[in-house]
């Protein structure tokens, strides 16, 4: 057989093999996620839930996004979950299991998403790890089951960077500016991600990996704009007011901008301080307008309170897995076992506590000279600050799973090529190794503050 040929078969053989382990995990991450969506049958919509529900009920009545029963709230939340809604709610109905069932689907698809965002970022086995970490990490199996944006926004989100990436490597204007209206969609989902191309920008611009794809960037962030656009104008038709996604953004930002020291410490924010935020009553845009107002008097007035904010949302940033804990307390999954309550909770827990350090390993060893890696990490300053200023739990860190799953990756396959730089006298530890336990050594201090301020509420909910 000729060389050429033996070639080509090879090629065949592995593109075989790496289609069948693909698949494989895009089965296994189905299945995971429908099983815990059977454990229960019954739950309570919470908080927002009702919201996108309810948006998506009069959407189909053809009342437009209407939030709320009791209040006229049309630019409270983004409208694209609510959308996603109302899609599947007019082929089946106000069907909650084919609702969680199609977002089982979609978090597997992600897996696969996270397969080539670790071959963009890295290589094959990196690929392949990340994928894996992603098929049983537990936040995506848990977020799967609840009536919530996350699950649709990772879809969009993730699926913009690849194709951004794509657009960089071939040079392309239309995936650009495909890449940018997905963004804008995404932003559309949650409007926490609306700002990063434009942080994204100004990184380029000074930036000399970056600048030679400045113009695919600008391009990809000015699409993205004219997404968002109409929607914006269609929230100043019905409300005769500025609100560029959401007014929830400005509430949101009040929440964790308006604390004692001992609220800020416990992530509570003061219910009896809230009561301002309401004192003009319960017009939207007033609410909006005050809470922005207030939140500024306070960063004024507060300004190391502020910074204390800032440095507890970073300890948030890396804090421990709680969206099921949460969701139990307000007893989302209604009757369920202790046995499956005592059997889940180290799944929930202890993976986290394993992941972060590779994630801190690769995230500081991994080569910057990759353009992809270094937008990727840009992405997590950009909601590093964000969340400093603003405010950041592990839902707002969902987000970032991905990348994490190939910077995790990247950690645990080059250990032995990262121990050796900790096996050195302290003094002459490299500027990596002391950014890791300087990092590691901070965010474990937040699991202990997060154990200690939470432990009680964990055990009553698990055994209640």
């Amino acid at each position: 057989m000729k060389i050429g040929n033996t070639t080509k078969l090879v090629e065949w053989i592995t593109s075989i093999q790496k289609r069948n382990f693909l698949l494989v995990l895009l089965l296994i991450a189905f299945l995971l996620r429908a099983l815990f969506i059977f454990v229960h049958e019954d739950f309570i919509l919470l908080n927002e839930m009702g919201g996108y529900v309810y948006g998506a009920e009069n959407f189909l009545e053809g009342k437009g996004l209407l939030f709320s029963h009791e209040r006229d709230y049309r630019a409270l939340l983004p409208p694209m979950y609510s959308i996603f809604l109302a899609l599947i709610f007019s082929v089946f109905g106000k069907n909650f299991v084919i609702v969680r069932l199609i977002q089982a689907l979609i978090g597997a698809l992600t897996v696969l998403m996270s397969y080539s965002l670790g071959k963009k970022m890295g290589n094959e086995k990196i690929a392949r790890f990340a994928a894996i970490i992603m098929v049983f990490y537990p936040q995506n199996i848990v977020f799967s089951d609840l009536i919530l944006t996350e699950i649709l926004f990772l879809f969009l989100f993730t699926g913009s960077f690849l194709i951004l990436f794509t657009s960089l490597e071939k040079k392309s204007y239309v995936l650009a500016s495909l890449a940018g209206i997905l963004f804008g969609l995404s932003s559309l989902t949650r409007s926490i991600s609306f700002f990063f191309l434009f942080f994204l920008c100004g990184i380029s611009l000074v930036s000399k990996k970056l600048k030679p794809n400045l113009k695919y960037i600008i391009l990809t962030t000015l699409f993205m704009c004219i997404t968002i656009v109409p929607w914006t104008i269609r929230n100043y038709n019905v409300k005769n007011a500025f609100i560029l996604i959401n007014s929830k953004t400005a509430i949101d930002f009040y929440m964790y901008n308006h604390s004692d020291f001992y609220h800020i410490l416990k992530n509570r924010p003061n219910i009896e301080d809230e009561k301002r935020m309401d004192a003009t009553g319960t017009d939207e845009i007033a609410i909006y307008r005050n809470a922005t107002k207030l939140t500024f008097e306070w960063i004024k007035k507060h300004p190391f309170l502020f910074l204390f904010k800032g440095v507890r949302m970073m300890w948030n940033f890396g804090s421990l897995e709680r969206t099921f804990f949460t969701h139990l307390k307000g007893n989302y999954y209604g009757e369920i076992s202790t046995f499956f309550k005592i059997f889940i909770t180290p799944y929930i827990i202890i993976p986290f506590i394993l992941f972060m350090p590779l994630i801190i390993l690769g995230f500081i060893f991994i080569p910057k000279t990759n353009v992809p890696v270094l937008i990727s990490i840009n992405l997590i300053y950009y909601m590093m600050i964000l969340g400093f200023i603003a405010n950041i739990f592990y839902r707002q860190r969902y987000p970032l799973l991905p990348f994490f799953a190939v910077f995790g990756a990247y950690g645990l396959l080059h250990m032995k090529d990262i121990i050796p730089d900790f096996l050195t006298p302290l003094k002459k530890y490299s500027w990596e190794a002391k950014s890791c336990i300087l990092l590691i050594g901070f965010f474990a201090f937040g699991w202990v503050l997060d154990i200690l301020l939470s432990i009680s509420t964990i055990i009553q909910h698990i055994f209640k």
